[in-house]
This record gives C-alpha cells, sequence and structure tokens, in this order.
C-alpha cells in the first residue's frame, strides 16, 4: 500500500473508503450495526501472483483474496434472567462477485512534467494541499476552463502541473520506463507516494454542466522518483503537450527546423514526475458506490469486487514506427498497481492481445479465445461455490461442489465501461459478454482532468442492459398515439383481472385452480387493430396454462386469435400495437372470460403521436419545438413491486433490495426557467425488485409470430412496461 493510504482495519467495504469525498447514500444502512443486525468487515491479505497462458495472450493477476471478506453479525442483547438461552448456527453468506471490464487505451495515461523554473511553485502548491486536504470542504467555485489542448491559457492557480500524453508509437516506451522505475523504487524497500486530484461535481441545472464545487480529493496515480526520468530533446518531441502548458516549456535553440532524426541525446532540463489514470480514477470510486447501492440493505451477503484490464496493440500507420510503440500492455500494469496500491479488497485480472485492434476479425479471435474464458472461470467459481480464480487456495478448504449451482445468475454481475479506445475492440468485448446482460459504465466526458485539472464522477453514466438493449422507458403522456390508447385498456383490464383474482364482490373463478394452474404467473396483452371501416377495436387477452405437455397458450397469440376470430378479413397491416403485462396471481377467483373485444376508437383519435428526437444530454430541443428542461427539485423515487408477507422481524432477501432503476425523463413544451438555455428533463425514478417479471418480452413463439405480422407491417410496436403498474413505457419495433 501507499503511505497513507491504508485504511483502518474493519471498514465496510460496501461503502466508500473513508477518503472517498462522495457521500453515502445508504450510509444509515452500513453503520457498524446496520438495520439488518450484521455489520460487513474486509480485512484483505494480499500477495502477488502472475499466470502466463499461450504466446500473444497474456493473464496477470496483480491480487489475489485471503479472507477477503468475513461477515460478524451484531452481538445479541443478553438474554433476561431465567429464560432458556437459544443458540443457532449463522447461516452462510451468499457470495456475489461484481466483474468490471475496462478497455485500456492512451486517454488512460497523463504524464506529469517538471522544469526547473516549476518545481518550487509545484513542491509550494503540494505542501499547501497536503495542509488543508483534511477539512478542505467545498473549496468554492471553479475558474471555467472551456479550452482545447491547442489552445495556450493560463493554469489555474491550482495547478502548476505540466501535463502531456505519449504520442501514438512512442506510448509503450513511455509506460514501460515508468513502470521499471517504479518497480526499482518498490523493490528497493521504499513505498511509492499517490497523486492526487481534486474533485469536483457538475451542474445539473447549467446546459453545460460546468464544474461548480470541489469537494475533496482523489487518488490519481503515482509520483515517480525526482530526477529518475530525465527527457532529452527527441523524448520531449514524443509528447502531445497540453496547450495552455506550452508556455511553461522553455524553447531550446535549434529547434526550430529540426526533424526528429536530427534530435539527440542532449537534456533539457525536463523530467516526468507524475503518472496519472484520470479515467480509472474516477470509474473505481463510481464503481464502488453502484454496488453499494445494489447492495444497500441486503443481510448476509459478501461482495467481491474484481476489476478485468483489456490491452493491446494496433498497427500503426507510419511504417517508420514500431509496431509494438502503441501497446497498452505496460500502462495496464501501471493501472493494475494503481488499484492494487489505493483499494483493497479488488481483484485485478489484465488480458492482453497481440492482434490489430483496429480490425474486427482480430478483435473476435481474441475475445473468444482470452477474454471470455476468464470470464467463464469466474462463472464457473460462482457456480461450483470455489475459490475465484483471483483469490489464494485456502489450506484444507473444501467448499467447492460438484454440482452446478442454477441460481448463478443472481449471484455474478458483468459492467463493463464504456470509456475510449478501438470501437472494433469495444463492439467485440459488447457481443462477447451480451449473454451475461452487462451493465454499462459510460464515460459521457473522457477529458476533463486533461483541460480542467478536476477529477468528477459525473461524467460516468450507469446504465442497465435492458436500458441499453431497448429504447428507454418513458411517461404515458409522451407515448405515441398507439401507445396510449393501448396503454389505458391495459391499465383497465390489469384493474378488473387484480379484483377478480382477488374475489372481489365475492365471486369465485378456477383462474389459480384450472386456467394458471401450472406456473400460477398470468400475462395480459391487449391487441390494437384496425377493423373495416376504419374504426379502431381492442381486444384482450390472457395466457393460459393447464396441462404442461401440450404446452402453454401464451397471451399475445390470444389475443391476436380472438381478433382473428372476430373479423376474419383481418391482415397483418391492420394490427397496430400488442402490449404485455405480468401480473401476480393473489387468490382464486372465478372463470370470468377475459379474451374479449372491448371498446372502439376512431383511427384520427390514434394519430396524435409525435416521434420526439434530441439528445437529453445536450440539451437539444426535439421536432416542433419540443424542449426538454429539469424541473426543481430532486427526482422522485417510486418504490415499485409487491412485497410478500413475513413474520415480524425478518427479512426477505429477494424483495430487501431493489435490483434495478428505471430513469423516466419527462419532456415538456415549455421552455427553460433560464432565458436563452435549454436544461435536460426531470427524471422520475422507478425501483423495482427481484420479484417483477417486468418488461416481459415475447417468448420465442410469440417473436415469431410478431415477426411474420411485421414483414408486411414494420411499423407494428410491442408495448412493454417497466412494473405491474405501468409506471413506464418501453416501444419497441419488432426486430425482423
Amino acid at each position: 500500500m501507499a503511505k497513507g493510504s491504508k485504511p483502518p482495519p474493519n471498514v465496510n467495504r460496501l461503502t466508500h473508503d473513508r477518503t472517498s469525498p462522495f457521500p453515502s447514500p445508504s450510509s444509515k444502512s452500513h453503520s457498524t450495526s446496520d438495520t439488518l443486525g450484521h455489520r460487513i468487515v474486509a480485512d484483505a491479505v494480499l500477495e502477488d501472483e502472475v499466470i502466463r497462458e499461450g504466446r500473444g495472450t497474456e493473464h496477470i493477476s496483480v491480487k489475489r483474496f485471503r479472507d477477503v471478506h468475513s461477515l460478524h453479525p451484531s452481538e445479541p442483547s443478553p438474554p433476561r434472567a431465567g429464560a432458556p438461552r437459544k443458540t443457532s448456527p449463522p447461516a452462510p453468506p451468499t457470495v456475489h462477485v461484481e466483474l468490471l471490464v475496462h478497455n485500456v487505451s492512451h486517454t488512460d495515461l497523463i504524464l506529469n512534467l517538471s522544469s526547473p523554473a516549476t518545481e518550487a511553485a509545484t513542491s509550494a502548491n503540494h505542501d499547501k494541499a497536503k495542509e488543508h486536504k483534511e477539512g478542505c470542504g467545498l473549496l468554492g467555485d471553479l475558474r471555467s476552463q472551456v479550452t482545447s489542448h491547442d489552445t495556450p491559457v493560463p493554469a489555474p492557480k491550482s495547478s502548476n502541473a505540466i501535463l502531456c500524453r505519449p504520442r501514438f508509437s512512442a506510448f509503450s516506451p513511455f509506460s514501460q520506463n515508468i513502470l521499471n522505475t517504479l518497480v526499482r523504487h518498490k523493490n528497493s524497500g521504499k513505498d511509492l507516494t499517490m497523486t492526487q486530484g481534486a474533485v469536483g461535481r457538475r451542474n445539473d441545472l447549467s446546459d453545460r454542466y460546468e464544474l461548480q464545487k470541489r469537494v475533496g480529493f482523489l487518488p490519481t496515480g503515482f509520483v515517480v522518483p525526482p530526477g529518475s526520468l530525465p527527457l532529452s530533446r527527441k523524448e520531449v518531441a514524443n509528447v502531445r503537450l497540453r496547450g495552455r502548458d506550452a508556455k511553461a516549456i522553455p524553447e531550446l535553440p535549434g529547434w526550430q527546423g529540426e526533424s526528429e532524426t536530427d534530435m539527440g541525446s542532449e537534456r533539457t532540463g525536463l523530467s516526468v514526475v507524475g503518472v496519472e489514470f484520470p479515467l480509472l480514477a474516477v470509474l473505481i470510486p463510481k464503481f464502488d458506490q453502484v454496488v453499494e447501492e445494489k447492495y444497500a440493505g441486503v443481510a448476509n451477503v459478501v461482495v467481491k469486487k474484481v476489476l478485468v484490464l483489456v490491452t493491446g496493440v494496433g498497427t500503426p500507420r507510419n511504417w517508420t514506427h514500431s509496431v509494438s510503440g502503441n501497446s497498452t500492455m505496460a500502462a495496464g500494469k501501471l493501472m493494475s498497481m494503481f488499484v492494487e496500491e489505493s483499494k483493497e479488497g479488488w481483484g485485478v485480472e489484465r488480458v492482453h492481445g497481440e492482434g490489430n485492434i483496429f480490425r474486427y476479425d482480430d478483435n473476435i479471435r481474441f475475445v473468444k479465445s482470452s477474454l471470455v474464458p476468464l470470464v467463464e472461470r469466474y462463472r464457473d467459481a460462482v457456480g461450483h461455490g470455489s475459490p475465484l480464480p483471483c483469490e489464494a487456495p485456502v489450506p484444507g478448504s473444501s467448499s467447492s461442489s460438484d454440482n452446478y449451482d442454477g441460481e448463478w445468475r443472481s449471484r455474478f454481475h458483468v459492467t463493463l465501461s464504456f470509456a475510449d479506445g478501438s470501437s472494433a475492440r469495444q463492439y467485440a468485448i459488447q457481443s462477447s459478454l451480451r449473454g451475461y446482460c452487462p451493465g454499462y459504465l459510460h464515460f459521457w466526458q473522457l477529458k476533463t482532468y486533461w483541460h480542467e485539472s478536476v477529477l468528477t464522477v459525473d461524467d460516468i453514466e450507469m446504465h442497465s442492459f435492458k436500458d441499453m438493449e431497448t429504447d428507454p422507458a418513458k411517461g404515458e403522456e409522451e407515448c405515441s398515439g398507439e401507445g396510449k390508447i393501448v396503454t389505458e385498456e391495459m391499465k383497465r383490464f390489469r384493474d378488473e383481472f387484480m379484483g377478480v383474482a382477488r374475489g372481489k364482490g365475492g365471486r369465485k373463478n378456477e383462474l389459480g385452480k384450472f386456467w394458471m394452474r401450472k406456473t400460477r404467473k398470468p400475462v395480459l396483452a391487449v391487441l390494437l387493430a384496425k377493423m373495416p371501416g376504419g374504426e379502431m377495436k381492442l381486444f384482450r387477452g390472457t395466457n393460459m396454462e393447464v396441462s404442461m405437455p401440450t404446452g402453454s397458450l401464451c397471451a399475445e397469440r390470444n389475443v391476436i386469435g380472438t381478433a382473428l376470430a372476430t373479423n376474419v378479413g383481418l391482415r397483418r397491416e391492420d394490427l397496430k400495437a400488442v402490449a404485455v403485462l405480468a401480473v401476480s396471481l393473489d387468490g382464486e377467483d372465478d372463470g370470468e372470460v377475459l379474451c374479449e373485444e372491448v371498446g372502439e376508437e376512431k383511427e384520427e383519435d390514434v394519430k396524435g403521436g409525435r416521434n420526439l428526437k434530441g439528445n437529453g444530454r445536450k440539451g437539444e430541443g426535439g421536432e416542433e419545438g419540443k424542449k426538454m428542461w429539469m424541473e426543481k427539485g430532486e427526482e422522485k423515487a417510486l418504490e415499485k413491486g409487491k412485497r410478500g408477507k413475513k413474520e415480524e422481524g425478518t427479512v426477505d432477501d429477494k424483495l430487501a433490495s431493489p435490483v434495478r432503476k428505471v430513469s423516466i425523463r419527462k419532456w415538456s413544451d415549455e421552455s427553460s426557467p433560464i432565458p436563452g438555455r435549454l436544461r435536460k428533463p426531470s427524471a422520475t425514478v422507478i425501483t423495482t425488485h427481484q420479484g417483477e417479471l417486468n418488461p416481459l418480452k415475447p417468448c420465442g413463439a410469440c417473436n415469431e409470430w410478431l415477426k411474420k405480422i411485421a414483414e408486411p407491417n414494420p411499423g407494428f410496436l410491442v408495448i412493454t412496461y417497466t412494473d405491474v403498474g405501468c409506471g413506464g413505457v418501453y416501444e419497441n419495433l419488432v426486430a425482423i
């Protein structure tokens, strides 16, 4: 660990480190003894191990766990005098693995240079920052710096660092030299010193999302021992300086008109004094925050986090450049050292490929031969209950099982970091891991630290797999005309069905006893169809599961059959939309007919929808003067989902913690309260729990039906919902 960076023992690993400037949204649930009567403690003992497999591919685990997490139940209150003492063995904790995959690119690494003119000022600022680190609080507004790397602008007074990046084909030599220097420094028995970066928060009420406040510091990289990496004139020519720092470097005689090959090894007085990883510096805290919110309030769970760094090399365009000069392998090793020194309780894996990262075929071969097998080893370890590949096996332990746990999906989760790098590499990684339904941490700003010298986790957005695979959920008022009509009818159908299912009015039924007796999972469907003469009609349908050997009848196919029986002249082009909603069966009811024709609407009533376009992040308007802006106040959190009955003092783990949060944006025709500005939409957050089956996509058989319907009718909509309350609506076309 770096000097001064090791946290005290018994730190709750499901919350932020004590040095983190971000408040925990659920800190009340993670005190020494939380609301569930447990405290989760992580004491990690780490050791290094290197594993190399195959030519051209490298897997290196730089950290291994020993007793990474342990669960300590809170101390029970003493029993009353004379009362019998009840003792029961605690249930073993459930192990959950959170795997974060990050593709390493040249944007991940920044160098700090120092010249004799700036060393004194840098040292003074470092001492001043060290004095105020503990109680910095809010340090006031930052000066707005809207600059490019080519525009010389005076550097902020808070920073005297000269930032630069290695050029494309010099990336690997610079990274390797720094790695060798730090390894020698550490092997000599000296501690590595971490660099610190100021952390800011963005102003969401501004159309440009300016950095507004400084809220603390985060580790960003390593300090390179002074004088260990002086730069020659040729080496200086192989770095790209930040624009506003160009004036800080004195121009040496004879530089004008001198080619790179003519530059010798003459020293310039410049040296590398630091290496920083701005993307990783905010990615790790953001992922910690996401994991903490995900498991807030969940008892008896051990969460193990593993970072997978994917590195590679591309073929340079200039034939005089080294083929391996742009490799990110050494940078990946530096980043793994950074995680090892700054975080405990993390496993780190590195996967390197020697194929061309710019060629899609090479990337597919790489991920299938290297990345996918690595992820599968972690998946199988969770399924068998055996130690993870990054864990040191415990002597005498026989916790692994020959049986494969069928619930591994609920305990093994993959998250992809969408940052920078080759598009072919990013797409290959995403495609290869799609079967794990990964979440996505998207960097919508990559160079904030480069331009502003400030870090912010607000540059990262978290998206679930369902949000990325479909159109974002929206409110009913923002649906198309067909969507509004179908959703209103679905709500009426849901209320009537639930009333009958619960025996409202004393009516009896056989829904649970016969019609849905096999799975007891009702699915409702509403179909909108255009009838002869132009009128629009709605049809209802449900699934039926009378006999499993003969197969179940899905709601979508039932409601389409009902529409055809009503009008045998129905064409595929006449079908406009079908909506599907999963509900619960909470009682016995009568055998009322639930597949029937209801209501009529004029065709002109269906044409009221608009195709809204625009970028919510940039605050752009959509068609017909549509504009987006944020309303005052915080996001409204609506707890959706049914919680089952439980005995007093017990908690149902599956229902206690939300597993998915859906943000529904609100659009408005009104202009921004600030003249001349547009704002992003307000958001309503719908929290769903593990028992929620919505959104429920069509099964394989129904999907084949819908594909054939969509062949002459490409505008046919499939509508699903975020939850049983229809709080958010998904409108999707059929994928042919």
